[in-house]
């Protein structure tokens, strides 16, 4: 899917589900930064919770997943 389109939907969705919970699952750096919070699965029985720029910078195995991403 394209920026824009992936975009537009991201944008649709937050403005529809102010009172929803949505579980979004993506390797994709824009679409993981969008969220509000983000549970990131390092292992089978270890999990991190925090912002995009939180992981970014305190989880080197976060960063790994979408070092290419990052401009």
């Amino acid at each position: 899917m394209d920026s824009a389109s992936e975009e537009k939907i991201v944008r649709n969705i937050k403005e529809k589900a102010e009172i929803l919970t949505i579980i979004i699952v993506s390797h994709r750096l824009s679409t993981v930064m969008s969220a509000d919070l983000i549970y990131f699965l390092k292992g089978p029985n270890e999990m991190m919770v925090g912002t995009g720029k939180e992981l970014l910078r305190n989880s080197g195995e976060f960063y790994g997943l979408f070092a290419g991403q990052i401009v």
